[in-house]
């Protein structure tokens, strides 16, 4: 019985386990943009840094925003996702964002893939029901390559 448990142990841990691909690179402000592609081929996350200018020039709203799966369209080679957040902020006020991703796979002569996309989000800020600012990027472009 102990030889048919080992046996089964090894095979499970053997056979079936394709590894996430972890990709990172950055986004046109030179700032950290990643994601992770599962073992169904699929992406199941990406994590994207950036710091957006505020209607007012002497502030911004400097971020990472990360998106899990499920995402509102998702391929092997293309996802796009448009999420709402609403967080408290220190010192009392509030943030509503609404931030959009896209993602298209490529794969090079060498057949090396990677993958590149845009990010825009827009943020109100406010406090005691006013608004105090509103933060936005329009268009930021991303790229992020296999790690090792």
């Amino acid at each position: 019985m102990r030889i048919v448990l080992v046996t089964l142990a090894a095979l499970l841990a053997t056979t079936g386990i394709a590894e996430a691909k972890s990709f990172r690179g950055q986004t046109s402000q030179k700032r950290f943009a990643s994601m992770v592609v599962g073992k169904d081929g699929l992406v199941s996350r990406i994590r994207i840094s950036y710091s957006a200018p505020c209607s007012d020039p002497r502030y911004r709203f400097p971020n990472v925003l990360r998106i899990e799966a499920p995402f509102r369209t998702s391929t092997a080679d293309r996802v796009s996702e448009t999420v709402t957040l609403r967080d408290r902020l220190r010192g009392g006020g509030r943030s509503r964002q609404t931030a959009t991703v896209t993602a298209r796979r490529t794969v090079d002569a060498a057949g090396v893939e990677s993958w590149s996309g845009t990010f825009k989000t827009r943020v109100a800020l406010t406090k005691g029901g006013k608004r105090l600012d509103t933060c936005e990027l329009k268009r930021v472009t991303w790229s992020a390559t296999p790690t090792s």
